[in-house]
């Protein structure tokens, strides 16, 4: 009995704690600005590859973006280089800053693997998720993806928008192509577990995407319309996401297609689909993220790229991802809105809450929301990484 009471204890200790360090977190998001929150949620892509470019001082401004999303011409031809370039850019942005206490963006890129994997000149080889599931056993797999990921988390890099977790929707290859493990639910579950679990090992958060699925449709090109009934949209979409993603608190990543059996509308700007059926029925915990809101899918209708971001609040997604050069015309919209509409205001304050709670996960802010600096780059320990990947490669059972 009194190790009963004891475990309670410690439990009830535990979740007492829990409590704590959300209250706190609510109290520092009622003393931000309401400009410092509208920037919170947005992902902004950001010019350079060596340092922070000094003309982008007045386009930044004095507010910090909640996160860098970093593509392929923002990465050097060696670790140091990078690794220099996200330290030079965090530096320059915590300079500008004029918040009571500088909240620092965290750093996300695409390290699917195969064609979309953003270090491939600097890092280990990582093969096409495809390539991987057919040629390694998932427990090489997991080694890889640790190793990977140990590289990604020396350079800066917080947050792989990666795995996808979807099947193909066409016998004939669509634009996911090799970019997804397998239409065979099973291998599909078995490898995305592996890619995540390495990828946290490695310091580094996964990003579940896109979900809840695609078409055959490339939404950089066009839109994207998926156009199912209810039974077939949840058998063959919703489950894959469901058997990953229920009760976690991984940030996902929104699709932009349209599901026609359940909104006629964009799934980033559904609260059907971001709200009853992500939150409620798959009782996601977690961080929201749209995909780009350059993207064509969305310019089909004659909305403003300002239009989209504001109805993917609205609907419920946390953070907004914008590869578009409007960072200060963002920030001006969502705080006109905040100002005027209660709703849209708690809604950011939820998103910003959610923000920070990955922030803490992530180890960039400590549990009363203050900075910690402890990404510095290892050259020993990059290359250790990279020839320990290298070799799961090379010693792979299936592979021989």
């Amino acid at each position: 009995m009194k190790v009963y009471f004891a475990i309670v204890s410690i439990l009830f200790s535990i979740n007492l704690n829990i409590f704590a360090d959300d209250a706190y977190i609510r109290t520092y998001i009622s003393e931000m600005s309401i400009e410092d929150k509208a920037s919170q949620v947005l992902m902004m892509s950001i010019e350079g590859k060596k340092t922070f470019p000094p003309h982008l001082s007045s386009y930044f401004d004095s507010y910090t973006p909640g996160a860098f999303i970093l593509f392929g011409y923002n990465f050097s031809d060696t670790p140091e280089a990078c690794a220099s370039y996200i330290k030079s850019v965090k530096q320059s942005i915590q300079n500008l800053s004029k918040a009571k206490t500088f909240m620092p963006p965290f750093f996300a890129s695409d390290f699917e693997g195969g064609r979309v994997y953003r270090i491939r000149k600097i890092g280990s080889h990582l093969p096409s998720p495809k390539k991987i599931a057919e040629t390694l056993t998932e427990e090489e797999a997991l080694n890889l993806y640790t190793h990977t990921a140990e590289q990604i988390n020396l350079l800066g890099i917080h947050l792989n928008l990666a795995p996808i977790v979807e099947k193909e929707r066409s016998n004939e290859s669509g634009f996911l192509d090799d970019r997804i493990f397998s239409n065979d639910e099973d291998v599909l579950i078995k490898y995305t577990k592996a890619f995540i679990l390495g990828m946290k090992k490695g310091g580094v958060l996964p990003t579940v995407k896109h979900f809840p699925g695609n078409t055959e449709t490339d939404p950089h090109l066009s839109k994207s319309i998926i156009d199912v009934d209810k039974d077939i949209f949840y058998k063959e979409f919703i489950n894959p996401f469901r058997k990953i993603i229920y009760a976690s608190e991984d940030p996902v990543l929104i699709s932009h297609a349209e599901v026609s059996c359940i909104d006629k509308k964009p799934f980033c700007f559904s609260k059907i689909g971001i709200e009853k059926i992500l939150r409620s029925e798959l009782n996601f915990k977690g961080l929201i993220i749209t995909d780009d809101m350059a993207m064509k899918a969305l310019k089909m209708d004659g909305r403003s790229t300002a239009d989209n971001v504001l109805l993917a609040l609205a609907a419920g997604c946390d953070m907004v991802m914008c590869s578009e050069p409007k960072f200060k015309e963002l920030v001006e919209v969502i705080s006109k809105k905040m100002k005027t509409e209660s709703d849209f205001l708690k809604k950011i304050d939820d998103a910003v809450f959610n923000i920070l709670k990955t922030k803490i996960k992530m180890g960039i802010i400590d549990e009363e929301c203050k900075p910690i600096e402890k990404y510095k780059f290892n050259k020993e320990k990059f290359y250790k990484a990279k020839k320990s990947a290298e070799d799961v490669l090379k010693n792979s059972k299936q592979s021989k």
